[in-house]
């Protein structure tokens, strides 16, 4: 079974956050959302609070196969902020793992240096 880390940031996009795990989760794919410190309960950026599984500091790269970063301005500034994200993009692409990013999130892949070639990303965010 392949796993998949979700980070979640604080003022992520609630509706991508919970689609990517949610398809994930029902493609069979063992789906983690991690906090980025010790709490475990995020509000997204239309005020709905998320319960993440665990808390990223806690985390072992090598347990997982993928990570996927969902948007939301704020949410994506948070992760692009936080060294241990930096450390996790960094690592996934030496080790050429898979690397997803949506809507502003690529942003963050650029600031972790990992983003290279062509890429999609929410209008207006392309020259971050």
């Amino acid at each position: 079974m392949k796993n998949v880390l979700v980070p979640v940031a604080r003022g992520f996009e609630e509706i991508e956050l919970v689609s990517i795990v949610d398809i994930l989760r029902r493609a069979g794919v063992r789906v983690v959302m991690a906090s980025l410190d010790s709490h475990k309960r995020i509000l997204g950026a239309h005020h709905i609070v998320i319960e993440a599984d665990s808390v990223l500091p806690e985390l072992d790269m090598e347990d997982f196969d993928a990570i996927a970063l969902a948007g939301g301005y704020n949410g994506m500034q948070n992760l692009a902020s936080n060294e241990l994200i930096k450390l996790w993009l960094t690592t996934f692409k030496q080790e050429q793992k898979l690397i997803a990013a949506i809507c502003a999130s690529p942003i963050v892949l650029d600031k972790a240096g990992v983003l290279e070639g062509d890429f999609t990303c929410y209008p207006g965010c392309e020259s971050e």
